[in-house]
């Protein structure tokens, strides 16, 4: 293997958005990863949300359990801090590539027409006799534009949800974003614009640091 111009640079270091690639319009996956690489499809394509460059298209073909997960730095989480989740999502058909439909009001998650969901997990949580944590968030947008929230199968459709951090998840030495937890088996989740911001201001624990993912 001969490696060449390989260097290193220092990566920002902020509480107030923790998703350092959330756009992926350097054309890269870079800090993204399946949890299991061998069971899970991912590639960036074009076009993005609103006119953007990149997306990335997400699918599995063994379990619907599989997903996209960026690890988050544990350290941005302070007890009582709120936190809002944003992104960009579209259902695909896996073969055609046409827009699909999901029903807004189905939270079974067993079932092949919900909507999108994000799943926060956390390990290594020291708060009680539990050493995970798991949250699965729904789409908190009920109104756009001054219209009830509809899902449009031809676009993006904007996802927002904000959640206030626990002690036990501020505990934690492990917190990961997951993206595409449920996904039925004949859809492609397309996403962009995925991100954790601060809602409040609270110090960090410590000063962050971001471990690095290589780009796919």
């Amino acid at each position: 293997v001969l490696y060449t111009d390989v260097s290193m640079r220092r990566l920002p270091q902020t509480c107030e958005q923790l998703v350092l690639n959330p756009s992926f319009e350097d054309g890269t996956t870079a800090f993204w990863q399946p949890d299991e690489r061998k069971y899970a499809l991912y590639d960036i394509k074009s076009p993005g949300a609103d006119g953007s460059q990149y997306a990335v298209h997400f699918s599995h073909i063994s379990s619907r359990s599989r997903v996209l997960q960026y690890s988050l730095d544990t350290r941005c989480f302070v007890a009582g801090q709120k936190y809002r989740i944003s992104a960009k999502f579209q259902f695909l058909n896996i073969t055609s590539g046409a827009g699909l439909p999901c029903d807004l009001n189905d939270k079974d998650s067993r079932s092949e027409h919900i909507c999108p969901r994000v799943r926060l997990y956390g390990k290594g949580c020291t708060f009680d006799t539990s050493d995970t944590v798991d949250n699965f968030f729904w789409n908190g947008l009920q109104f756009e534009d001054g219209e009830p929230y509809v899902w449009r199968p031809d676009a993006f459709n904007n996802w927002r949800r904000t959640f206030t951090v626990t002690p036990k998840l501020a505990s934690c030495t492990s917190v990961r974003l997951m993206l595409g937890y449920s996904l039925a088996y004949d859809r492609i989740l397309a996403l962009d614009d995925v991100q954790l911001s601060q809602s409040t201001t609270f110090p960090p624990t410590g000063a962050p640091t971001y471990a690095p993912t290589k780009p796919k």
